[in-house]
């Protein structure tokens, strides 16, 4: 077995600890002599792009901006000086969204919490998302695993490395997207070669929100009148189930809550996000 390189950030040597993650670009360490951080190695081959990318955001010190998003601290280098990673606050203690919204799953993992616990979530996850807009990016890549939640609600947005952020003149787009967070607009697009806008961002998040305050069902998935619908197809042609105004011909499954259950403000909220009329403005994570 190839043991790690010698890793170091900011002149020190890194200890690898336990892995505390690892995808398709790489893996997550936490790291022995460095309590409180985490470090990313990434496993691509070419990393002239990313490099570039993680060095604009250390020098924004996007970390200080926020306490809501694990956002690069410093670079990473082997003891060549090539670029490896980089460190960022340990996130711990808490669970994937999905995790919360899903009744099965959050029975499980968050024994107790009520509604109550669904709505501070959803407020405190646009809170988070806000923070990046106001720290300048955009996510992109809202999904069902980027965001984790703790024992209190609070949230905590990972993956920063993947946001899209401009610096310098560079503009360094978020390259992915999950289909059922991705916004009618951008669905079947080369998501690579598009400029995400916060108002792309608003429409994830409200999925995410109604997720929460709907036993984790997805506001485009229902009966769909005339056969089969595949989700993507449905968010592309704006069929939101469980509209109230406009007639999606689509229906919520059988036997189960609609908007009405929640105060006009909401709704409302819920209307503008998944409606044609979205594409030019949807609801803040402010509003």
């Amino acid at each position: 077995m190839m043991s790690q390189p010698t890793i170091s950030a900011d002149g020190i040597g890194l200890r690898l600890g336990p892995v505390l993650g690892k995808g398709g670009e790489g893996t997550v360490y936490a790291i022995e002599n460095r309590p409180g951080f985490a470090l990313k190695l990434y496993s691509l081959e070419d990393l002239r792009e990313r490099e570039k990318k993680i060095e604009a955001m250390v020098a924004a010190k996007l970390a200080d901006q926020t306490k809501l998003v694990s956002f690069p601290v410093s670079v990473a280098r082997t003891e060549s000086g090539r670029f490896a990673g980089f460190l960022m606050p340990l996130v711990s203690g808490c669970k994937a969204i999905h995790e919360v919204y899903g009744p099965k799953a959050r029975n499980e993992n968050f024994p107790g919490a009520d509604y109550r616990f669904l709505v501070r979530a959803a407020y405190n996850v646009a809170c988070a998302i806000g923070a990046v807009h106001k720290a300048g990016c955009v996510i992109g890549d809202i999904n069902h695993s980027g965001i984790l939640v703790s024992k209190e609600a609070v949230a905590a947005l990972i993956d920063a490395d993947s946001f899209q952020f401009s610096a310098n003149g560079a503009n360094y787009r978020c390259h992915v997207g999950v289909p059922e967070y991705t916004p009618p607009e951008l669905q079947g697009v080369t998501l690579s070669a598009a400029n995400r806008t916060p108002n792309h961002d608003a429409f994830s998040l409200a999925v995410l929100i109604f997720q929460l305050l709907m036993m984790g069902k997805h506001p485009f998935s229902g009966a769909f009148r005339r056969g089969d619908l595949p989700l993507e197809s449905a968010i592309k042609e704006f069929r939101f189930a469980y509209s109230m105004k406009r007639s999606t011909e689509m229906q919520p499954p059988k036997g189960f809550c609609t908007i009405d259950i929640f105060p006009h403000q909401i709704r409302e909220a819920f209307e503008d996000a998944f409606s044609p009329n979205g594409v030019n403005g949807r609801p803040t994570p402010l509003q």
